[in-house]
């Protein structure tokens, strides 16, 4: 390990380092995107994923976000959080 390695700012989660958990979450956000997007389509909204976002027409803006958070809550517990820009 490099001298002064954990961070001060990593140490809250220094035992979670190197235990492969931030690749699990990486794919449990890819699976809520998926039912995101699946959720969107059964409601007949075109929505382009780019990175934690998604790209949908302007008028369909609140849909998705309501999805979003609801697909959020029902696989993790969690209330969510999002926002839309440029509406």
């Amino acid at each position: 390990m490099a001298p002064g390695f954990p961070s001060a700012a990593d140490r809250p989660i220094a035992h979670l380092l190197f235990t492969g958990v931030g690749f699990k979450e990486m794919y449990r956000k890819s699976e809520i995107l998926i039912d995101v997007l699946l959720a969107l389509i059964d409601q007949g909204v075109v929505a382009l994923p780019i990175h934690d976002a998604l790209v949908v027409p302007s008028g369909k803006a609140s849909v998705a976000r309501k999805v979003m958070l609801d697909v959020f809550m029902e696989q993790t517990g969690v209330e969510g959080m999002a926002s839309i820009e440029n509406e």
